[in-house]
Order: structure tokens, then sequence, then C-alpha cells
């Protein structure tokens, strides 16, 4: 019998890839953001509309969730393209889409503004994520802290993602990840889930 190679993946690898988004994308979906009310960044959401838990030694920062919209279609429709391109020549995760709302964050240097340890996949229906991808809309002169920081599998090491204005990095949701205090300006990012089945 004639056998076939393994098919192999890299579930581990975090890309980071610039100028995802250009000045002028940017400068345009901030004026639309303007429109969305913000909410306090919460922990544990549960299920679809249900409520977080507020705790500020754990997360502090401010959110908008951008609906799945017209005016929004060119940004989701960008993001599913590069994560469907990423995922099939290294994840190759069992993904069917992304059914949860983009999350504009904004961490201030007024509170010191973070969010510690954590990973994008838990229970209930976040046990569905399986890529989590964040966008950097500030650029690196306009705050001070707010590094992107991975734990990685290698001797419990650190890797922080470029401060590139644009900038977007793509990592597996279940890699424990932070966000530094802010001590000086204000982060703005956007944040996305993409998943399918649960992990089995």
């Amino acid at each position: 019998m004639i056998k076939f190679p393994p098919q192999f993946n890299i579930p581990t690898q975090i890309f980071n890839i610039p100028k995802f988004l250009d000045k002028s994308e940017i400068l345009n979906l901030s004026q639309k953001l303007k429109k969305i009310p913000y909410e306090k960044g919460v922990i544990d959401v549960g299920e679809e509309g249900g409520v977080g838990i507020l705790n500020s030694s754990i997360r502090k920062s401010k959110v908008k969730w951008i609906p799945q919209s017209s005016s929004f279609n060119w940004l989701y429709n960008k993001l599913i393209n590069q994560i469907q391109q990423t995922n099939s020549t290294s994840y190759k995760f069992d993904i069917l889409g992304a059914p949860e709302m983009i999350q504009y964050t904004e961490y201030s240097s007024q509170d010191k503004d973070h969010y510690n340890w954590h990973i994008d996949l838990g229970e209930e229906f976040t046990c569905f994520r399986k890529i989590s991808i964040s966008i950097l809309l500030s650029s690196p002169k306009e705050f001070e802290g707010g590094d992107l920081e991975f734990m990685t599998f290698n001797e419990n090491s650190k890797k922080i993602a470029p401060k590139n204005l644009g900038n977007i990095t793509i990592f597996p949701s279940f890699i424990p990840h932070r966000v530094t205090p802010v001590i000086k300006g204000t982060r703005r990012s956007l944040v996305m889930w993409v998943g399918g089945k649960p992990f089995k």
C-alpha cells in the first residue's frame, strides 16, 4: 500500500502583517466609529447578549461593537479574506465564519488601562473561537506602554507585537496574551475572532 505523507500544520504561529490598514482606511473607520456608543470592557461575557463581569484588576478599557452592516462590509470582507489565506497555509483549522462583531478597544493612560493575561477561547459561545485578530489603529507616537504580548511555548518567553499603525496580528485564540498598562496617550485597536466547531 502506498501511504501519503502526513499533512502538518503550524498551530501556534503568530503572524504580523504591516500596513494591513492604511491611513485613509483608518481615518474613514474612525469617522464612522464616532456614531457608535462606548461600553466598558468586561470579562466572562457568557452567552451572546449576556452580562459580563467588570474586574479592573484583569481588564480596564472602553469598547465599541462594529455591526455587520453595509457601512463596515469592506472591513469585514478584508479581514475574512486575510484570515482564510493565513489559515489555509498555516493553521488549517476548521473555520466557518465570524459570528461575533468586531470589537473596537481604547486603552487610556489616564487610568492605566490594560488587559491582563488571558486567552480568547472560553466557555459557552467563546468555545467556537479559533483564530484571533488584532489591528493597531494608533501610531507608536500616540502612546507608551500598551504592548500586545504573547506567552510563547519556549521556556515561558514572551513575544511582543510590532507597534506600527495599521499592523495586523493574527494568532490562535488559545495562546495566552495581554495588553500591558498604557502609561502615556491612548492605544486604539480592533479585535476580531473567527471560528467554527469546538476543538475536539
